[in-house]
């Protein structure tokens, strides 16, 4: 039975396989980690290990992921190379992790709510609780929006004004922009 509010196995190995080697590019390019090893190839890591790389990842942004597709360190197929190439239109946040749906999560920020899923497992198992305050790395993924597999919550509990004034902002801009499900694609390769 497939979920609807993550990725499927096929897509998971894809995206896995991108981000290990934009994690190990920037590994090497910055020399942050001798330890990592081949990442790419092992997808062996911590999170503590991986956290600072891919907030480097992050902090450098396109230009770094333009000079991975370019080198193509790891020889990658077409399809892996446009996927990171999309990745150059990430977008990095504070969102309230506003409500779980069936087909996927809802991420508010100023003025925009985001349809995200997981990507090996519905965002509710990681972060049940909901609104609460998390800093996430929103990417495209063909027809969906993803995030990168790191939330940073926040332990603020909202009361019962700041929940309605939430539902107020998600309502206004379900009815006038809709639900964002796809991030803007770069050009192609």
């Amino acid at each position: 039975m497939e979920t609807k509010n993550v990725l499927n196995l096929e897509e998971k190995e894809l995206f896995l396989s991108v981000f290990y080697g934009l994690i190990e590019y920037t590994n090497t390019t910055f020399k942050m980690d001798p330890t990592l090893g081949a990442l790419h190839l092992t997808g062996d890591y911590r999170d503590e290990q991986m956290y600072p790389i891919r907030n480097k990842l992050w902090e450098q942004g396109a230009p770094l992921i333009r000079d991975f597709v370019t080198k193509n360190p790891y020889h990658y197929s077409f399809e892996q190379l446009q996927l990171a190439k999309s990745w150059e239109n990430f977008l990095s946040d504070q969102f309230v992790l506003f409500r779980h749906l069936k087909k996927y999560s809802i991420f508010l920020n100023d003025d925009s709510a985001y349809g995200v899923v997981g990507t090996s497992r519905p965002i509710e198992l990681v972060a049940p609780q909901t609104p609460m305050f998390v800093k996430a790395v929103l990417l495209p993924f063909k027809d969906k929006v993803i995030y990168d597999s790191f939330l940073e919550g926040s332990p603020i509990v909202f009361g019962s004004g700041v929940k309605k004034m939430y539902n107020d902002v998600y309502r206004e801009i379900k009815q006038t922009k809709g639900i964002t499900t796809k991030l803007n694609e770069k050009e192609s390769l």
